[in-house]
Order: C-alpha cells, then sequence, then structure tokens
C-alpha cells in the first residue's frame, strides 16, 4: 500500500460517509509524509503528504458509539 493509495481511499470514503441517506461526519486530515510513515513504515508515502480520515468523539459517553461508526463506515467501504 502507498501513501497515494490510503489517500484516494480517505477522500473516497469521506464522499460516500457524507453523501449517505444517514450521514457519517467524519472529516479528512492532511499528515505530512513522516508522520504517516513514523507511525505506518510499511506504508510508502513518496515523500507526499497524505489525507487520512479522521472522527472526534470528545465526551465519555460517546465511546459506546465507536463501534457502531467504525461498522457505518466500513460498511460504506463496500
Amino acid at each position: 500500500m502507498t501513501g497515494a493509495d490510503v489517500d484516494a481511499a480517505s477522500q473516497s470514503l469521506f464522499e460516500r460517509a457524507m453523501a449517505d441517506e444517514a450521514p457519517v461526519y467524519v472529516s479528512v486530515a492532511r499528515v505530512t509524509a513522516a508522520s504517516l510513515h513514523r507511525r505506518h513504515p510499511d506504508i510508502e508515502t513518496g515523500g507526499r503528504d497524505v489525507r487520512i480520515l479522521r472522527s472526534v468523539l470528545m465526551k465519555p459517553e460517546h465511546e459506546d458509539f465507536v463501534e457502531v461508526l467504525h461498522d457505518r463506515l466500513v460498511h460504506l467501504m463496500g
């Protein structure tokens, strides 16, 4: 997998999640190639910044929603 693969998949899933009949509110963040490589050395970045999908759940009661959110996103990946 390459940074370009991650970038394209993140943007595509973001667009599908927002366009769904029951939208999933996530965002896309841009990370540096160095930052991604430190966390995932198996991903070849080609030295380019990469978009990644992100979500912020801030309240303790949101913890129960993590699995639901994950399942919805996996489903949307198709």
